[in-house]
């Protein structure tokens, strides 16, 4: 058991799996064992199959089985399979269990089943425990139902601690509030929770704020920072096309023997968009190409909206070509490139061959045709583009849509539709 155990943790799956083969008599922990190995290590379809087998082979689950089955529907995200296990689970009588209840919170927050997961909660008699009122706020948070995480957290009867907090500090980030951030951050120091996974939530929340200065000094007050930390310092300052102290961060990560990744990348090349900072983009670019990263699918988008932005929508389309894989990301991107310099007809070359490979266009396709079309004077296609993904495609209109779509009427001299579509 110890050794299935053990190779589990490490990561070696098929030693663990040869282990717990040789076993002659399994008991529920080495059942419980080896389904933790395999839920553990992302094999969540291996996990339940050998949940099966125990339960063919007529061993009893504990609790203890149970948390890590959930677990594994968790990784799965099938509804269907996260009902069987809670209707077993409640067939057990585990779901009367804080630990067991509130893994299934966590399985249906991340199957988005909100419903579900709040019945769950709702059962559980102690709600005194912070564990599970986390497991719910982390739910809401991880899905983007930031007010909903922030109602929840404000409505504990009990005291927040380190989790509470990190997901607390999310949610004002995804909603773009400074104020509550800064209150949040100090109640963190009053609660002497200060902790370097905290320390770098704040610095991606006041980045997303717009506040790159409190980024950097909590940043600088922290004591071990991962490569996470120094992509959400470059990430503040590119929200500001600060491209020269994004670069003198990478500059500082390097000499501190911080290994960048893909996702420092991407951060990075968000901060150029002027024809000033092309050449140190170029450098940029000959950087990813020497690290291996041209293949990745963001890295590459990320370049096609750089070269864009700078002006240089020949070197973006030469990037975007060049590709071996696309997604819809991609093409948003070289979509938005032709958009930013009003090359309206290039635009909807490049929409028309989005459909052409099954790509479904989204609200930031849209709002790239739109501002292209309005800039070009080209009213008829911009409308009808607005319809056919409004009312063919069924796509949620936003109000940076009606917008464009103002702006589009206005600069094609149609005012008095303009000012009824304001109205």
């Amino acid at each position: 058991n110890c050794l299935v155990e053990m190779y589990g943790k490490c990561g070696s799956l098929d030693k663990a799996w040869l282990v717990f083969s040789s076993i002659k008599t399994c008991n529920v922990y080495s059942w419980t064992i080896a389904i933790a190995a395999f839920a553990v290590n992302g094999d969540y379809s291996g996990a339940l199959a050998l949940f099966r087998k125990m339960d063919l082979d007529g061993v009893k689950a504990n609790f203890v089985t149970y948390v890590n089955v959930i677990s594994a529907c968790s990784g799965l995200l099938d509804p269907r399979e996260c009902k069987r296990v809670h209707s077993r689970v409640v067939e057990e009588g585990f779901d009367r269990d804080l630990v067991v209840a509130t893994a299934l919170v966590t399985m249906y927050g991340k199957c988005a089943d909100f419903g579900a997961a709040r019945m769950v909660f709702e059962k559980i008699s102690s709600k005194n425990d912070v564990v599970s009122w986390n497991a719910l706020i982390a739910a809401y948070a991880q899905q983007g139902l930031y007010r909903e995480c922030v109602e929840l957290y404000e409505r504990m009867p009990v005291r927040a601690n380190e989790v509470t907090f990190v997901s607390v500090v999310d949610a004002f980030a995804g909603l773009g509030d400074l104020e509550h951030s800064r209150r949040v951050h100090a109640r963190i120091v009053e609660d002497g929770l200060e902790n370097d996974c905290l320390k770098s939530a704040l610095v991606d929340a006041y980045g997303k704020c717009g506040s790159p200065a409190e980024s950097k000094q909590v940043f600088d007050s922290m004591v071990w920072r991962e490569s996470s930390t120094w992509n959400a310092l470059i990430a503040a300052f590119a929200q500001q096309r600060d491209s020269v102290t994004c670069v003198a961060i990478l500059r500082q990560m390097d000499q501190d023997g911080v290994r960048s990744t893909e996702l420092t990348f991407v951060s990075l090349l968000g901060g150029f968009s002027t024809t000033a900072s092309l050449r140190a983009g170029r450098q940029l670019h000959s950087r990813v190409l020497a690290m291996g990263f041209y293949s990745d699918l963001m890295v590459g988008s990320a370049l096609v909206t750089m070269y864009g932005r700078c002006g240089a929508v020949d070197q973006a389309r030469a990037v975007f070509d060049g590709m071996e894989e696309r997604n819809a990301v991609s093409f948003n991107s070289m979509i938005g490139a032709y958009a930013e310099l009003g090359l309206a007809r290039q635009a909807l070359e490049v929409l028309w061959a989005m459909d052409q490979v099954g790509l479904a266009p989204d609200s930031v396709t849209l709002l790239s045709v739109l501002f292209s079309c309005s800039h070009a004077g080209l009213l008829g296609e911009g409308l009808a583009n607005f319809r056919s993904m409004r009312d063919d495609r069924g796509m949620e209109v936003k109000l940076d849509h009606y917008r464009c779509l103002v702006d589009l009427f206005a600069r094609s001299g149609w005012l008095a539709e303009a000012e009824e579509l304001i109205e």
